[in-house]
């Protein structure tokens, strides 16, 4: 196991609670729910940041789809756009 570092975090009352009662259901500690949930979290964002960079490279290197082609495009799947 990895060494860890001891930090405090300030949380609403109800979140706390929350935390407190999913916990207990999981019959695991608030520090293992917490440690999961901020793993998450930076793996999601990680994720979400790269794939922001991949359709901004996109966008610099002129692949761009127009609004009336991407409208054209939703129609074909009957979405009703109006």
């Amino acid at each position: 196991m990895p060494q860890q570092s001891p930090v405090t975090v300030q949380l609403a009352e109800g979140t706390l609670s929350r935390l407190s009662e999913f916990a207990r259901r999981q019959q695991r500690g608030d520090s293992e729910i917490i440690e999961e949930a901020i793993i998450n979290y930076l793996d999601y964002m990680n994720r979400f940041e790269k794939e922001v960079q991949k359709g901004l490279d996109a966008a610099n290197a002129g692949h761009l789809t127009s609004h009336e082609k991407l409208k054209e495009s939703l129609r074909g799947m009957g979405l009703d756009l109006d």
